[in-house]
Formats: C-alpha cells, structure tokens, sequence
C-alpha cells in the first residue's frame, strides 16, 4: 500500500482528490488529505474507506515533518508562498514532492540539495502550468527529430468554463484561488517579439491581447503570461526571435478585468473602511470613482 499525502483541500484540489480515491483500491493507495480547516479536508474525502482527512498547521514544523516521514509522495496544493516549508520537510525527510505551482526562486535554491540527496521537487504539473509544457515540448522534439528549424514558439492555454456551465455574461469561472485570479499579471510580462525585447507593465496588460480564433470553437483573447523568457533555457530554445507564452480567455474578459485593474480594485495593499452596514457591490465600485452627487455609478465608471 502506497500512502499519498495531499496538502490543502481548496478548489484546486477537489479534482485532484476525487481522481485519487476512485483509484485508490485498484492502485493500492492511502490518500491522506491535510487543511488548515478539518472539516473542509473532511468533506473531500467523504467516507471513503481509503481516504483520511486530517487538520494541518503547515507553519508546526514538528507535525508536518511527522506527516512527511510517513508517507511517500507529497502532494503540495497549498498557496504557493508555503511549498518552500513543504519541500524543506521533503528534503529533510528524503520523500518526493509534486506541485502544480509555478517554480519560485525559493525553491530553484533548493535544487542543488534535492539533487544530491536524489530527492524529487517537481513542479509545474496542473494545467497552466503543466500540460502546455508536455504538449509544447512534444512539438519541439518532433520539430528537431525531423531536422527542421525553430524560430518562433508561442503557446497559449487557459482554464475555461465547460460549454455547459458557460452561464454567465463573463464566461469565468473561479475554479482556483480567487485571491490568485485577482493579482494575477500583477508583476507584468516579458516576452521576445522577433528579436525584441518586450515588457508590458501591470497596468497595460489587460489592454495589450490579441484575439485568436479556434476551429469550430469561434473566437478568444490570448494576453501575455508573466515571464515567457525563463522557459529558453527550459525548452532549449536560445536560437528562437519569438518567445511568448500568453492566458486564452473568452472575448470580453480582457477588457472587463482592464476597468478593475484601472480602477485600483485589483490592489491588495489597503484595507477598506466603509461605515454602518456591510458595503454592496455598487458601494465597492462607487469607492474608487470621484465624488459627484449627479452621475450614477454606472455613468462614473
């Protein structure tokens, strides 16, 4: 019997836990889920006789190493800000570790001593980041297998709403952290353009997208995806002129997203104050506008 530990049983998690248990007697596996809140981790495993749902301070260094040292596999689906403290104990304990987060500089350091102890800190394995690096990398090796040239490599992939769930005028859907889709793009992009540097700032992200049309699907927007340039090295791509990586969203959204970035709705940095009772969504977006007594809100914005 194998035993699986997942770390965090938030809404990125719920696929990940659901695929696990429906395999887990004909793979022979243990699947542990720990959260901060126990009842969330609870509701995940439901009572299936090979799942265990457990409470978990991921800052008690004592417990989580204790977890760490019983089980095989780590798979960390916590903030990414905490995987550093999951791959310390992974190190520590020599188990292999799985993240669906981007590779932070944190961990990069670490790299060096997973690789001498022979210890497994893989990362980028969800879908953005994740399945685009299988696919696009199945290309380039095909692409060099029958001797041809690369120049120009761009990729771009997005979670979007399935047809039958697409049910709102936004057409998104949260389907992970809602925090991280309210900064996301925050630090910007950098990206090659046919031989050219390219950075766009936070506050022009959302204006700079391209509109790209898929067969038999119609029409989506592709914005710039942090920073395309570290995955040269990555995919072995120094020669190309173009490098770009870019989020697919469905018509509209670069725009909508562009008026909240613009009003300051996006900023995480302040605290609200809003006297008497809980404030309503016009209240919210009245905050950022200038004060006149005359135009509506809608009007303002």
């Amino acid at each position: 019997m194998k035993n699986i530990l997942v770390l965090g049983a938030g809404r990125s998690s719920t696929g990940l836990i659901r695929y696990l248990l429906d395999r887990a007697e004909e793979k022979h596996w243990q699947v542990t889920v720990a959260d901060l809140d126990p009842k969330l981790a609870a509701e995940k495993t439901g009572e299936h006789p090979l799942g265990t749902s457990l409470g978990l301070n991921i800052l008690d260094a004592d417990r989580r190493g204790m977890l760490v040292h019983g089980t095989d596999i780590v798979l960390s689906m916590l903030p990414a800000s905490m995987h550093g403290l999951v791959a310390e104990s992974c190190l520590q304990h020599r188990k292999p570790m799985v993240t669906a987060s981007y590779v932070s500089a944190e961990l990069r350091k670490m790299d060096a001593e997973a690789s001498r102890k022979g210890v497994l800190i893989l990362n980028e394995m969800g879908v953005d980041p994740g399945i685009d690096h299988m696919s696009a990398m199945r290309i380039i090796d095909r692409i060099r297998d029958e001797k041809g040239i690369l120049d120009i490599f761009e990729s771009s992939t997005g979670g979007l709403v399935a047809p039958g769930s697409d049910d709102n005028p936004w057409r998104y859907k949260f389907t992970w952290n809602p925090r991280n889709v309210v900064l996301a793009g925050q630090k910007g992009a950098r990206f090659m353009h046919n031989g050219f540097f390219k950075y766009i700032p936070y506050h022009k992200i959302f204006k700079r997208f391209e509109v790209i049309e898929v067969l038999d699907l119609g029409k989506f927007e592709v914005y710039p995806n942090r920073d395309s340039l570290k995955y040269k090295d990555d995919y072995g791509l120094d020669e190309v002129s173009t490098m770009f990586r870019g989020t697919i969203r469905r018509p509209g959204f670069c725009s909508a997203w562009d008026l909240l970035v613009q009003l300051g709705a996006t900023d995480d940095s302040y605290v609200v104050e809003f006297p008497g009772e809980d404030m309503t969504f016009r209240d919210f977006v009245n905050s950022f506008l200038a004060y006149n007594i005359r135009d509506s809100v809608e009007t303002k914005t």
